[in-house]
């Protein structure tokens, strides 16, 4: 069994991307680069991918195929806000038909693979399904508009009204709400919590379905925004 480290993305006619392969290395990765040159949409697919494999978990650490296939298809078109929730529409623009094609590189040789074309709707192609059995883990995205402040009232919005965010603001909404799991946190939880405090000169508190910034030598005030036009995700 193994924890799900991605080692590199490879992406074919996926929205602005012609052609792309990227490695990670084993610690903090930062992609960085100037407007509109696609670096959301890496997190995002992703983000997508990786939260549908969480999803799609059985209690023996695995993936079926089907049932993750169906939940692929629903976080991307969720998370990309495709129009009239089209999958074909994320498939790199060219007269005629064309594929987008992803392969997600993890460790032992596994891989996550699939593609679709421009004309599908609400179906892709399964190349590579995760074989290996996969500790559990909930991956989480945190993307540039602030959100945190508002989580009180989102999911009920969410769940009950079409508003324009795609679901990474819903799915961070909900894993905010829940209760603090029991136990203490693991060495590489506490290394990205210290990083987050760094950067905010403080640390985040809740009560009563508020979030509030304790700044370091300062009062307890309201959550400001504290990273602003830089998603991030954690996995």
């Amino acid at each position: 069994m193994v924890f799900l480290k991605i080692k590199q993305v490879e992406l074919e006619n996926f929205m602005i991307f012609h052609s792309l392969s990227m490695q990670f290395s084993d610690g903090i990765n930062l992609i960085f680069g100037e407007n509109s040159t696609g670096k959301t949409a890496i997190l995002k697919i992703l983000y997508a991918s990786t939260k549908a494999i969480s999803d799609s978990m059985n209690q023996k650490k695995t993936i079926l195929k089907e049932p993750f296939q169906k939940h692929l298809v629903q976080k991307i078109t969720g998370v990309f806000r495709p129009e009239r929730d089209a999958i074909g529409r994320l498939v790199g623009r060219k007269q005629g038909s064309n594929r987008a094609e992803v392969e997600i590189f993890l460790e032992q040789s596994d891989k996550l693979s699939f593609g679709f074309g421009n004309r599908q709707v609400n179906g892709i192609d399964m190349n590579a399904v995760v074989k290996n059995e996969i500790e559990p883990f909930i991956p989480i995205y945190i993307p540039p508009k602030e959100i945190i402040s508002a989580t009180g009232n989102f999911t009920s919005l969410y769940d009950e009204f079409h508003i324009e965010f795609d679901e990474t603001y819903y799915d961070l909404a909900k894993l905010l709400l829940r209760p603090l799991k029991k136990g203490a946190n693991t060495k590489e939880q506490n290394n990205v919590l210290s990083a987050l405090q760094k950067i905010i000169d403080g640390n985040i508190v809740q009560k009563d379905n508020h979030f509030y910034l304790r700044k370091n030598g300062g009062e307890l005030g309201l959550y400001q925004k504290v990273i602003e036009n830089f998603p991030l995700l954690c996995i």
